[in-house]
């Protein structure tokens, strides 16, 4: 871990960090819309299912597109960092990049609606013939897992970063982890687990719950050591490497939960290249 990574966690973890981002959690304020404080960032905007689907510049030759799920509990809207993350991704990766700024969870939305909402999106990018690649991370995997099992043919890759797909979070080896976690408060992350989770429909639990994974679209997993969630993460990998032997797991060594949303890490520097890769091989560009 480079020295800035080691202070910074240093510095989360002096300031209670981890309370900070639970009450953002709990007490969003869902009203912020960052497209309308900068209508100069979005080069379009499509409304649909509650959100909207937001096609941003891209300034570089395209060799594809990317569908981005944000992370923050479902709950919290989009922020600078993440469009800075997406943004450098897509620069990297020679990608045009929209942006799924779903319907936020709270108590007139449910996770039902925001699973169609992703469902709608997907399909709007998918009309004239052309694969997805679906960037997700933290609590954004729970739309990109879903679509990989509902919708694998209208997506070429997918990437998960630090991703929650476990809304309970009662396994001992993750509860084990969860006091040295700098980030995430597990009985947050429970309290908002369960509210998406009894918002589904029974059939997109049963989708959740299938025990065969029968994704074929090559999908790679980032994350960071130090995270509660690894033991999840290495699960994920293992049930989607039984039928799909396109899955790639990089770990970043002490990094915690969405480490990629502080750009001057040099770890982040990192990831973002490991994924800039791996899109380059699922497209079979050389450069």
């Amino acid at each position: 871990m480079s020295f800035a990574a080691r202070r910074l966690q240093r510095r989360l973890t002096s300031t209670d960090y981890k309370r900070v981002v639970a009450e953002r959690f709990l007490n969003p304020d869902q009203k912020v819309n960052i497209f309308k404080e900068h209508p100069n960032w979005a080069a379009s905007v499509i409304p649909m299912g509650g959100g909207q689907l937001v096609e941003m510049y891209a300034d570089q030759p395209i060799q594809g597109q990317l569908l981005y799920f944000h992370g923050g509990a479902l709950r919290v809207p989009l922020n600078e960092e993440q469009l800075d993350f997406i943004d450098s991704l897509a620069q990297a990766s020679h990608s045009k990049p929209f942006i799924a700024d779903y319907p936020l969870l709270n108590e007139e939305t449910d996770g039902a609606q925001i699973i169609q909402f992703a469902e709608e999106a997907l399909e709007w990018l998918g009309e004239d013939g052309k694969t997805t690649t679906i960037v997700a991370d933290s609590a954004g995997a729970w739309l990109a897992f879903y679509l990989l099992l509902t919708h694998d043919n209208l997506i070429n890759s997918a990437i998960l970063v630090s991703p929650w797909l476990n809304w309970n979070l009662s396994d001992q080896p993750v509860v084990e982890r969860a006091a040295a976690d700098v980030m995430l408060d597990i009985p947050t992350l429970r309290q908002i687990g369960k509210q998406f989770w009894m918002g589904l429909t029974d059939a997109q639990r049963q989708t959740f719950t299938q025990e065969t994974l029968s994704v074929t679209s090559p999908v790679q997993i980032l994350y960071g050591n130090d995270e509660m969630l690894v033991p999840d993460s290495e699960g994920l990998a293992d049930d989607l490497s039984e039928n799909n032997p396109n899955v790639t797991i990089t770990r970043f060594k002490d990094g915690f939960h969405d480490f990629i949303l502080w750009p001057d890490l040099p770890e982040t520097k990192k990831a973002i290249n490991a994924m800039a890769e791996f899109l380059k091989d699922q497209r079979g560009v050389s450069n």
